[in-house]
């Protein structure tokens, strides 16, 4: 009887490893495929480890000659990163402790936009003597605003929430801040929208943690940071494309920008591994 009770758990044992081991690599193929599909959609050219001062980086603007401004949502700091020298290479202080998101540059004047839709000025950012001012937009933590773009053509600062939409507004908006009036206008300049059903689904659902213009084709480019993903849209609104990105390589992507000639650099905050500036290649 032990030996036939025994020869029955065995056999049930083998089974369950052989089960086991069926949905194990079913599983770890479907994840590698995955993987493979999300690759084929961008090639990280060149990384950057930042120190750890960045952990936390929130937003990232290109300047000039391989460097690039950074800020981290604990400390209102903007840090001046070269990938060149692979360093810091100098700071501007603005405030104090807050929950800082997006950094955008006008000419010589730096803008910070905190997550409550405080927007902070540095006015010749390069000076000794830089000029500070705060501005207070009708917004608010609910909003959660994580982006923040400079549009020089039309001396305006452009911004999206990640939360809840602003003034009650439907759908998915970019919103201009004009710098001479210093006024947030409460009609966005933008609506996503998308022919395709799938696309549409996406802008509802879409919580961008930085945006960026791309200097050769004017279209904006829209992070999100969880499940993260790129959305290309079109100067009237349209979502052109979307681009899922591989959470393994982008782990937490918090910020966007493009040097002059169109090269694309993404921040990686240090949820998941080392903070980073990539330079990424969308593949067509």
């Amino acid at each position: 009887m032990n030996k036939h009770m025994n020869k029955i758990v065995a056999a049930l044992a083998i089974l369950i490893i052989g089960v086991s081991f069926l949905f194990y690599h079913f599983y770890k193929t479907r994840i590698e495929r995955k993987q493979v599909a999300l690759d084929s959609t961008h090639e990280v050219v060149e990384s950057w480890k930042l120190p750890s001062v960045l952990d936390e980086i929130s937003g990232i603007v290109w300047l000039e000659d391989g460097r690039i401004a950074c800020i981290q949502d604990e400390v209102g700091i903007v840090f001046f990163y070269s990938l060149n020298t692979k360093k810091l290479d100098g700071q501007v202080k603005f405030g104090g402790d807050g929950d800082y998101e997006g950094v955008a540059l006008m000419g010589d004047n730096i803008y910070v936009a905190r997550s409550d839709g405080e927007i902070f000025e540095i006015l010749d950012y390069k000076s000794k003597d830089p000029v500070f001012n705060q501005y207070n937009l009708p917004l608010s933590e609910k909003n959660n605003i994580e982006t923040l773009l400079g549009d020089a053509e039309n001396n305006r600062l452009l911004l999206m929430a990640k939360d809840h939409e602003p003034f009650g507004n439907d759908g998915r908006g970019i919103y201009a801040y004009d710098l001479a009036t210093k006024t947030l206008r409460q009609k966005p300049v933008l609506l996503l929208t998308a022919r395709d059903h799938e696309l549409q689904k996406s802008i509802k659902k879409i919580r961008p943690a930085d945006i960026a213009i791309h200097p050769k084709t004017n279209e904006i480019y829209v992070l999100q940071g969880t499940k993260p993903k790129i959305l290309i849209v079109k100067q009237n609104g349209t979502v052109k494309k979307e681009y899922p990105l591989n959470n393994a390589v982008f782990y937490q992507p918090e910020g966007i920008t493009f040097a002059p000639d169109g090269t694309l650099y993404i921040s990686n905050e240090a949820t998941g591994g080392p903070p980073s500036i990539l330079k990424v290649t969308l593949k067509q």
